[in-house]
């Protein structure tokens, strides 16, 4: 019969042995984890900058659009005031002075717009998916 401390240590080598190989193994599988997971984040990343670089040049577009539009609108309400001579004097002047404005307002609005887009366009985003080194450096170059 088999003596109660001979199994005692095989039971302790066996433990021992596996807690060896064990601990090195679950670092490698969690490791290799890890890098699965920063491979699936940095795709994610990816796909993100491409979006949001998309949208916000849709945006800006839309906006100027609709700027062009209002500006369209109000160039003309403008040649019509000048043109018409029903409307008391003091009341025209009025309204054109305060078409004038707005005209002024939104022509800014769209010159902003457009140096909106163009940056846009040249930085692509990217700094704001850098680390923080990057994100420097490339504000700087």
């Amino acid at each position: 019969m088999v003596d109660m401390s001979t199994v005692r240590a095989w039971a302790e080598l066996v433990r021992d042995v596996g807690l060896i190989i064990g601990v090195p193994v679950l670092i490698t599988i969690g490791v290799k984890l890890y890098g699965q997971q920063i491979e699936v984040l940095k795709s994610r990343n990816e796909l993100l900058k491409e979006t949001q670089y998309d949208r916000a040049l849709d945006i800006i577009k839309s906006q100027r659009e609709l700027f062009e539009l209002e500006r369209d609108s109000l160039e003309k309400k403008l040649r019509k005031l000048e043109s018409e001579g029903s409307i008391a004097l003091a009341d025209k002047e009025r309204e054109i002075d305060v078409l004038k404005a707005r005209l002024g307002t939104v022509k800014e609005t769209i010159s902003n717009l457009e140096s909106s887009a163009s940056i846009v366009e040249r930085a692509g985003f990217d700094w704001l998916f850098s680390g923080p080194m990057q994100s420097s450096e490339h504000r700087s170059s």
